[in-house]
């Protein structure tokens, strides 16, 4: 971890923004460092971590653990290494299920050659409507957000794809696979990628579409 304070005299409002593009552009994977924080007197700190050795959710977890140390608070309990967890992964080989799922999975990639008249749509939602979608439209079917994204987007494309996809999906990577590994104060890249096949099979039925693009994801072992 690289370390460096700047006076009140070092930086102004305007390069603010130049010089954090300017540290965060200076991680170096081959010969480090990998995080840099910079203290900025009479602003406050700015820490760039590169995602090789961070992801979303720890960043959650990091600044947690700041608040309580920044408040005089105790610090909860820790939990396993990231080694751990590396060995656990290293040493497993319940793969049965996912091996005969990725076998027979079709390639489905979106023909763009026959939508060459594309028109591209900047959709913004207002803070409500996005609350609304989050935590209310998934009551009806008991979904996810992303139940609903790729139902959309499977009726989205439909006309050039048959209604079929086959897509890269993220996921935070900390499921249990049957570990008795504890990971909830675990700082590290989890985060998984996998692909996954979903079709439609009637897609004028929108309450049979999103049954069964549910019913696709949940289907997927280990969650990917």
């Amino acid at each position: 971890i690289a370390f460096k304070i700047l006076s009140r005299d070092e930086w102004s409002e305007g390069r603010l923004d130049n010089i954090c593009t300017e540290v965060q552009s200076s991680l170096d994977i081959q010969n480090g460092s990998l995080s840099r924080l910079v203290w900025f007197e009479g602003k406050g700190l700015f820490w760039v971590i590169h995602h090789l050795i961070i992801d979303g959710v720890s960043w959650r977890i990091l600044l947690e653990d700041l608040n309580a140390l920044y408040e005089n608070k105790p610090l909860s309990s820790k939990s396993h290494s990231y080694k751990a967890w590396g060995e656990f992964l290293h040493g497993y080989n319940e793969l049965e299920s996912t091996i005969e799922y990725y076998k027979d999975i079709p390639q489905i990639e979106l023909p763009i050659e026959k939508a060459p008249n594309v028109i591209n749509y900047v959709v913004t939602f207002t803070k409500e409507t996005t609350k609304d979608f989050v935590q209310k439209a998934q009551r009806a079917y008991r979904t996810q957000a992303n139940d609903l994204l790729l139902t959309a987007l499977i009726q989205a494309i439909g006309e050039y794809t048959d209604y079929q996809l086959c897509v890269d999906l993220e996921g935070h990577g900390r499921e249990s696979l049957g570990s008795n590994l504890d990971l909830t104060k675990t700082i590290g890249w989890f985060t998984s990628v996998y692909p996954v096949y979903l079709k439609i099979s009637e897609p004028g039925n929108l309450d049979k579409s999103i049954k069964e693009i549910k019913e696709q994801l949940r289907a997927v072992p280990g969650k990917g």
